[in-house]
């Protein structure tokens, strides 16, 4: 079940969790070849947890949940609402925006919205879905990874200038506002591990007039009720069918999947790991699925992202060199200026990583979770690459010819 409760009017801007990040503030973004997005983690649960299904869950068709949040009860439900509550209005008062958030409590999320309640369903029920298929790839991999005592926090705006506002105040806190005009793209998206919060908009850029015109109800007959299936299956189907409605489902799962390695414990949240392997894993989990009921689905073979392809093969096509794969390698620079082409090589680094080198892949990942190189280290971070996949120019070789063969 999941629970919608109102947001109460505390007065005071205040911006509680914000402050956290004064003293290390390290989000990360993804680019795409229109426009790009990035990612965060918490406890762990008591072992011996018994979840249960959300009606969210059960409307897609999946009935089973190898781990879970925690089911928490009603009082536990509201002190986390109350608390997203300021953090969530104070966002919407700095963009100059009414503060008129909600939240939704799910077993494993918290959402904070303000777009209409039928979207905010719909993302619930997306964030389950996607968990899921998460925890299914930890253990295909034969990854260790302990869900979150607590639910993760989603904050959902309507309008691009809420999330905007959130970004650059996490920039000027920490005292980086300088580096937002150091990128070559903007996100349309981001996960900050720091404050452990995934930031996103609605992309198809409706909602705000749906809630202007129809309520945060939106045109449903039970309002103020958790949606049914067939509610959520309409809602879906509805989504399916605007402007950037691939761009936006797509964004959504790679914060989410940012969100979710943070949270499990697959990545440390000191940011250890090399850019690369984040965002490259973000982009194995992004592609859409028009003829799932959400949108997206997992599939026991993650598939081709054919967004990310496309985008490598014009880098391989023009490009003068691979420079770019040893700089990625041994820095996160590229990733840092946003560039796209950097995404795609990541993308492509990791879906290679994932379909031909499955072992040494599992031992990348169990040494950037366990004993990760020193990430500003060039000759630190090379070594350990080697010690898992071979020599780098050998690897070059395989992974361009194997790329080149799809």
């Amino acid at each position: 079940m999941s629970t919608t409760i109102k947001f109460r009017d505390y007065g005071a801007i205040a911006l509680i969790a914000l402050t956290l990040v004064a003293c290390a503030f390290k989000p990360s973004f993804s680019a795409e070849r229109r426009v790009p997005s990035s990612d965060l983690p918490t406890e762990r649960e008591p072992d011996g947890v018994k979840p249960n299904v959300s009606d969210a869950l059960k409307a897609t068709g999946t009935n089973k949940r190898a781990k879970s949040s925690a089911r928490l009860t009603e009082e536990e439900r509201e002190k986390l609402s109350q608390a997203a509550t300021v953090e969530y209005n104070s966002i919407l008062e700095i963009a100059n925006l009414e503060r008129n958030g909600r939240v939704k409590v799910t077993d494993r999320f918290l959402i904070a919205y303000n777009t209409s309640d039928p979207y905010a369903e719909w993302i619930a029920a997306l964030t389950d879905e996607v968990a899921d298929g998460f925890e299914r790839f930890l253990r295909k991999m034969k990854l260790d990874g302990e869900p979150p005592k607590r639910p993760m926090y989603v904050f959902l705006f309507a309008q691009r200038s809420a999330m905007d506002a959130f970004e650059q105040t996490l920039y000027r806190l920490a005292g980086k506002l300088d580096e937002l005009g150091n990128r070559q793209n903007t996100p349309s998206g981001f996960y900050t591990p720091t404050v452990n919060r995934m930031v996103i908009y609605d992309q198809t850029e409706q909602e705000e007039a749906r809630v202007e015109l129809s309520g945060a109800d939106g045109d449903r007959k039970n309002k103020g009720k958790n949606m049914t299936r067939a509610q959520l299956t309409r809602e879906a189907r509805e989504l399916k069918t605007r402007d950037n409605a691939v761009y936006n489902t797509e964004t959504i799962v790679h914060e989410l999947t940012h969100q979710l390695s943070y949270n499990y414990g697959l990545l440390r949240r000191d940011g250890s790991a090399p850019s690369w392997y984040v965002e490259g894993l973000a982009m194995l989990f992004e592609p859409s699925d028009g003829n799932a009921p959400l949108g997206w689905r997992y599939k026991n073979v993650l598939p081709i992202n054919s967004k990310r392809y496309a985008g490598f093969c014009h880098y391989a096509n023009n490009a003068r060199d691979s420079s770019i794969i040893d700089e990625l390698i041994a820095s996160d620079q590229p990733i840092r200026e946003l560039s796209l082409d950097a995404y795609d090589v990541s993308w492509a680094l990791v879906y290679y990583c994932y379909k031909k080198r499955s072992k040494e892949f599992v031992k990348f990942m169990k040494l950037c979770r366990d004993n990760p190189a020193p990430v500003d280290d060039p000759v630190a971070r090379k070594k350990s690459f080697e010690e898992c996949f071979g020599k780098t120019s050998e690897f070059k070789t395989a992974f361009l010819k194997y790329m080149k063969s799809l």
